[in-house]
């Protein structure tokens, strides 16, 4: 899902937020989902886990080599966490992702 908020100002000044995506998953097991998916300039994985921890993310290529890496800190819930990915070739890479109690692999096409 996405969504986007609006101020109106009591003197009619309107601001519009930055539009955000959301995943709404409602169980309490640790799941990521991958989108978009084939990708072009950024990949978002939205992760959902049942306690707050240190989430590391990585793109490897087919040999398996790690080409990018990122480390977050995330709260109980879900998450959408995004990584640029302009800079890779054409091609299948794999995101895993990883935290202190669980790890996914996912496969993502760059187009």
């Amino acid at each position: 899902n996405y969504y986007r908020l609006v101020q109106i100002d009591a003197d009619n000044n309107t601001h519009y937020f930055e539009t955000r995506k959301i995943l709404n998953a409602r169980n309490s097991k640790t799941s990521v989902l991958v989108l978009p998916n084939p990708v072009s300039k950024e990949v978002t994985a939205f992760i959902n886990i049942n306690r707050a921890q240190r989430v590391s993310l990585s793109i490897a290529d087919m040999n398996g080599k790690i080409l990018k890496t990122k480390l977050s800190f995330l709260r109980e819930g879900n998450t959408g966490v995004t990584m640029p990915v302009m800079d890779l070739a054409k091609g299948i890479y794999f995101l895993q992702v990883s935290g202190e109690d669980f790890k996914e692999v996912q496969k993502i096409i760059k187009r």
